[in-house]
């Protein structure tokens, strides 16, 4: 059993090297400032894209975990749209695997859809949450729907320059 959680975290930990090249740095260069990204909203959309997995076994229930991991970025939100809507684009336009994390993200979108219209309740017992788990206050709502307007305006910026 030891053997096997090894192998997880390591193959975890590949994924996170190899997966989108988020530079998910530490330090704020001086372009992020000027920029005004938000390092760690960085650094997380790398780790949903790796948790999530798009394209593997049980992919819709990963997605539970990252969302779970959105929510509780939500909660401690206090970037503003510009700032959201900046750090989505510079994420996407640098992420080696733009499809792949376009589809992670919509999958935990789509968790949040389902949460939402009060349609979840199975999946979510099927990946060991609960319905507590997603309990989400006013002011999370407008950090997770910011997210997600983000991704949708990129897309569309996308759509008119092709």
């Amino acid at each position: 059993m030891k053997k096997i959680i090894s192998y997880i975290a390591i193959l975890a930990l590949c994924l996170l090297l190899l997966g989108c090249n988020a530079e998910a740095k530490t330090e704020v260069s001086s372009s992020q400032i000027e920029k005004n990204y938000d390092v760690t909203l960085m650094r997380k959309l790398g780790e949903w894209v790796n948790t999530t997995q798009p394209g593997t076994a049980g992919t819709s229930l990963k997605a539970f975990a990252a969302a779970k991991d959105v929510l509780a970025w939500a909660k401690d939100n206090i970037a503003d749209k510009e700032t959201v809507k900046a750090t989505v684009k510079e994420f996407l336009e640098n992420c080696d695997y733009k499809d792949e994390a376009l589809d992670a993200l919509h999958s935990v979108e789509y968790v949040f859809e389902k949460v939402a219209d009060g349609t979840a309740a199975d999946l979510m017992a099927s990946a060991g949450f609960k319905t507590e788990d997603f309990k989400i206050d006013q002011k999370t709502a407008d950090s997770i729907r910011l997210l997600f307007d983000a991704l949708e305006e990129y897309l569309t910026e996308i759509e008119k320059t092709e």
